[in-house]
């Protein structure tokens, strides 16, 4: 049964959605949730992600939700499956977006994604290609 860090993620994610997603700011969209982030948080994409590496800090936050809607045209991002194990919440996410030019609307395989939550804030995002991989991390 999904806890107290499920319950953040759940937060975080619909409050993203509703917000920066739908054509606000991203500084805008974070600036709700920001109490719930830790300020060293980190961000890591995959070595085989375009611009792989960790972003930290909550400026570093900012530019990786930037980077995704710009490069990606990313509007929404839904959970499909979540499950929580102490401060880690593992989740296969699905993105969708409209492509930049063509505004053609697009939905992205399923990936996974590792949250690491302390004391209440969410203070590391890592995503996975493979929603498995993120699961296995619970383990």
């Amino acid at each position: 049964m999904p806890g107290e860090n499920a319950a953040i993620v759940r937060y975080l994610n619909q409050s993203w959605n509703g917000t920066m997603w739908e054509g606000n700011g991203v500084e805008e969209g974070i600036a709700g949730t920001v109490d719930l982030l830790d300020p060293e948080i980190e961000w890591v994409n995959p070595p085989e992600a375009i611009d792989p590496g960790v972003r930290r800090g909550i400026d570093g936050w900012i530019t990786a939700f930037k980077n995704l809607r710009e490069a990606l045209g990313v509007n929404r991002v839904d959970i499909e499956r979540l499950e929580e194990a102490g401060d880690l919440v593992a989740t296969s996410i699905v993105l969708h977006g409209k492509a930049p030019g063509s505004g053609i609307e697009m939905e992205f395989p399923p990936r996974g994604a590792l949250w690491t939550l302390s004391g209440g804030r969410l203070a590391r995002f890592e995503w996975f290609v493979e929603p498995a991989d993120a699961f296995a991390r619970l383990e």
